[in-house]
């Protein structure tokens, strides 16, 4: 009689345990990222490429990496333009956009990629409906002026409107020890 309580026990153990391992809630949230520069519009003449990372390191390793080659020899632009880092999530090419009233753009006008991002957690900070998880971003470029480049982390909501603003630099004017 007691080997079969254990038995059951040992059930209801192994039942308990595969519950709690299978609560795994997936979100997932659009970002908009707007790249501003010096010049006030922020439109650029030529393309902007514009890096999402959900880890850190891997964020700041590739940021070392283009401002690196930013500031070497060679065509930045075509180096941008293959560019895919170690633990990128993904890539967008940013486009101008001139649309009054759209509340990602108060002045009406910029330079903008959107992501949709996912992640799993087993624990969400807001329930099962909604969740936060934190977003590493890169914007670079090159033009007839220099090559630029700039970083900013973002703190996305599932569910919500968000946006971002990265603001990016000569890659001359970067000092790596901020």
């Amino acid at each position: 009689m007691k080997r079969i309580k254990g038995f059951r026990l040992f059930l209801l153990a192994l039942a308990v345990i595969g519950l709690l391992a299978g609560c795994n809630f997936v979100f997932s949230s659009s970002v908009s990222v707007r790249v501003t520069g010096d010049s006030s519009d922020s439109s650029f003449g030529s393309d902007v490429y514009v890096f999402a990372f959900t880890d850190k390191s891997a964020r700041d390793n590739a940021y070392q990496e283009i401002v690196d080659a930013g500031k070497g020899e060679g065509d930045f632009g075509d180096y941008l333009y293959t560019l895919f880092p170690d633990g990128c999530y993904q890539v967008q090419v940013a486009e101008y956009i001139s649309s009054s009233g759209n509340p990602l753009l108060p002045s009406g006008s910029g330079t903008v990629a959107t992501f949709t991002i996912r992640w799993n957690t087993s624990s969400p900070e807001f329930g099962e409906d909604y969740d936060r998880a934190e977003a590493y971003f890169i914007a670079a470029t090159s033009d007839s002026t220099g090559d630029y480049a700039g970083k900013t982390d973002y703190m996305l909501v599932s569910g919500g409107n968000n946006s971002t603003v990265l603001r990016i630099q000569n890659v001359n004017e970067i000092t790596l020890d901020e």
